[in-house]
């Protein structure tokens, strides 16, 4: 896995250097202009960002998936129990080791973000801010990985319950979002709600969407980076709250709210999440001790 992972870190990062000087060996420019050089960087900034993401969330938990289960299929439970260890220095202990054991994915699609940084279509602010949040997402994935490892007795019942619900959570969101959407459409013409002039719930109507994007890594960052580069921040967003008035039949302004980034809502929950997911498979372990 690791091997073909790298293979493919490889091919693309060949393939998106030499692509601004492929149109010289076809005949055409072989000096690429600065816009080519740009959306060229940009676009590489995308996909080795979605990469990081992906392999944060679904490569460098599988090490924290067999961490505890493993011990019970392995039978050494037992064994790592009578030792000196407390559960919480086994718990951070299995938690450090797949962090250090998953940062060789995170490593290998760095020359794609770095490249991308030289070409000059992404600032500071971004790769900063898609650092941490890939941190976020490593630490919060394999502190998941952990708590099913700690709650079943076998490591392939925790494979299949952390990819379901991993994965069940992009469709629902996204349904959630279209949902909101179809309530905004409505309600933006309903005279109850017209009448109501409730700012709270249209924000929530409107840009509910902003604050769902936080619940999901991909989602976060997408909406994050798109956002921001329409906003001009990337830390809090100003939206204004549209009103349907019946009586000039048109859309007024109701007022003006502020949203923080959702790439902030993300690492908010992420690391309280984390926080609780620890301490409660920190719980689980010593209630196996006693």
């Amino acid at each position: 896995l690791l091997s073909a992972y790298l293979l493919g870190i490889g091919i693309l990062t060949a393939l998106f250097t030499a692509t601004p000087f492929l149109p010289g060996l076809f005949g055409g420019s072989a000096e690429p202009s600065m816009l080519e050089i740009f959306t060229l960087g940009r676009n590489l900034f995308w996909v080795s960002g979605i990469i990081l993401i992906l392999a944060s969330g679904v490569l460098i938990p599988i090490t924290a998936l067999g961490a505890l289960a493993g011990e019970r299929d392995n039978r050494t439970m037992d064994l790592l129990m009578v030792t000196t260890l407390r559960p919480w220095d086994i718990i951070w202990g299995k938690m450090l080791s797949a962090c250090l054991t998953g940062l060789v994915y995170l490593i290998a699609p760095l020359p794609l973000v770095l490249t991308s940084f030289w070409l000059g279509g992404v600032s500071v602010a971004e790769l900063l801010l898609l650092m941490l949040v890939v941190m976020v997402v490593m630490v919060l994935s394999c502190s998941w990985a952990l708590f099913f490892s700690a709650i079943v007795r076998k490591t392939l019942s925790a494979v299949l319950l952390y990819y379901v619900l991993n994965l069940a959570t992009i469709p629902i969101l996204l349904v959630i979002t279209v949902l909101l959407g179809n309530a905004y459409d409505v309600m933006s013409y309903s005279h109850s709600f017209s009448t109501t002039r409730s700012l709270f719930l249209a924000t929530l109507v409107q840009y509910g969407w902003v604050l769902l994007c936080g619940f999901h890594p991909i989602y976060a960052a997408v909406a994050s980076e798109l956002l921001g580069t329409e906003h001009q921040s990337w830390f809090i967003l100003h939206f204004d709250i549209n009103h349907y008035d019946p009586l000039t039949d048109k859309m007024s302004l109701l007022g003006t709210v502020a949203l923080p980034s959702p790439w902030i809502i993300y690492v908010i929950l992420g690391v309280a999440t984390s926080a609780v997911l620890l301490w409660l498979t920190t719980k689980r372990l010593g209630r196996v001790e006693r």
